[in-house]
């Protein structure tokens, strides 16, 4: 687990103050708001999160499967084809599709191939079409929930304290005021940059 406000506490004297109260460069919702964005942004850069959804239903007669709530891009699906047995559908592009099926989009069947190339992150097409409800299940990669000054703990490496402490640092020294250090924002960026790099080679990329 890991904890931003871990973070904001060994940055707050490297912005010159002792405490919250006598940060003056930037509020501490700011300092928040920027470590979410960094995470957003590194959740959909690199594989970090990775959630399962065991039971999502496919209604009868649709193609349409809602994607888990925060879905970023999906790494495995299967069919539950009953007493517990798991049949992985195969991942295959809407091109792909359309060589093999002329008649793909409404294809009757059982799930074979799941598509989600052309249906943004809240939906996966699925291939062919059950004429019953059905479930599958999930394995994705998602972002996690909004970091805030009351929910600063999220699910992850406690290394992501650092890299989002360079993050907020790099963005606090960046802001147009009389504390701005544009020097230090820079060499921030390159710091938290080398993170990335590290994180890269341990979780690969997310889509």
């Amino acid at each position: 687990m890991a904890d931003v406000q871990n973070a904001v506490a060994r940055l707050i004297p490297r912005l010159g103050a002792e405490n919250l109260a006598g940060l003056t460069i930037a509020a501490e919702d700011e300092l928040y708001e920027w470590a979410d964005e960094a995470l957003q942004r590194l959740a959909r850069k690199l594989g970090l999160f990775v959630a399962r959804a065991p039971a999502l239903t496919l209604a009868g007669g649709s193609p349409t499967l809602a994607a888990p709530a925060r879905h970023l891009s999906t790494i495995h699906v299967s069919w539950d084809i009953g007493g517990g047995d798991l049949r992985p559908l195969r991942p295959i592009s809407t091109a792909e599709l359309e060589a093999k099926d002329n008649r793909w989009p409404t294809r009757s069947g059982n799930p074979a191939y799941f598509t989600q190339d052309q249906q943004g992150t809240e939906t996966l097409l699925i291939y062919k079409i059950p004429a019953a409800s059905q479930t599958l299940a999930a394995v994705y990669h998602e972002h996690p929930a909004a970091i805030t000054s009351g929910a600063p703990a999220f699910t992850g490496p406690a290394a992501l304290e650092d890299y989002l402490g360079w993050r907020m640092l790099q963005a606090a020294r960046a802001k147009e005021s009389d504390e701005a250090m544009p020097e230090v924002g820079e060499h921030a960026a390159r710091m938290a940059d080398l993170y990335e790099g590290v994180f890269a080679s341990y979780w690969g990329t997310a889509q």
